[in-house]
């Protein structure tokens, strides 16, 4: 099955909003001579965030204790969630607010430190580090963080929308998941649009 077609089928609602329009969305002028009708997904080339790069991170002393030592320096500072005042000055909001909250206790098994540290060592294998988030409902904030593995990732692309979701291609099936419910941190890669 096509991806394209597993998110049509996994996610048939989610592209139209309640009130049965699309949603509004910011399009790139040059969208679609970027995106063209036969490209389903970025990331199906998989010399963009092949499986043998995670490998080589195990195998590689040097690489290792590089990456692992990027990571657990990102840890170690305290992440603060600050907001913009009506001054236009910077705010540090109290520790039970829900943003906080949320990056403090990411979900029921991983620590902040855990999570960072995931999108740390996978942005610096792949390229590319992602989140998918937890959401009782399409319109709710999210409740839990999930870091996933960038080389199962693969980026639905669309000539109007430029994402019109992402594939998580697990190893027993694939998951559709539209933009709300996913974080993308990339690195600057100057041969992607």
């Amino acid at each position: 099955m096509k991806l394209l077609e597993v998110l049509k089928l996994a996610l048939p609602h989610g592209l139209v909003r309640a009130n049965g329009h699309l949603p509004i969305v910011k399009t790139s002028p040059v969208g679609p001579a970027v995106i063209t009708p036969e490209m389903e997904s970025w990331n199906l080339n998989p010399a963009w965030a092949p499986e043998v790069y995670g490998r080589y991170y195990a195998q590689s002393i040097p690489l290792y204790a590089a990456i692992k030592l990027r990571a657990n320096a990102v840890v170690r500072p305290p992440l603060r969630v600050y907001r913009r005042t009506a001054e236009d000055e910077k705010e540090e909001v109290p520790s039970n607010h829900p943003l906080q909250t949320l990056l403090d206790n990411c979900n029921s098994f991983w620590s902040r430190a855990d999570l960072w540290r995931a999108t740390s060592t996978y942005a610096d294998i792949w390229g590319s580090s992602y989140w998918t988030l937890t959401k009782p409902s399409p319109d709710a904030p999210p409740t839990e963080i999930w870091p996933v593995r960038p080389d199962k990732m693969s980026v639905v692309g669309d000539p109007v929308q430029y994402i019109k979701g992402f594939v998580y291609n697990g190893n027993r099936q694939k998951v559709a998941l539209m933009p709300s419910e996913v974080v993308w941190f990339r690195h600057f890669n100057h041969l992607d649009e």
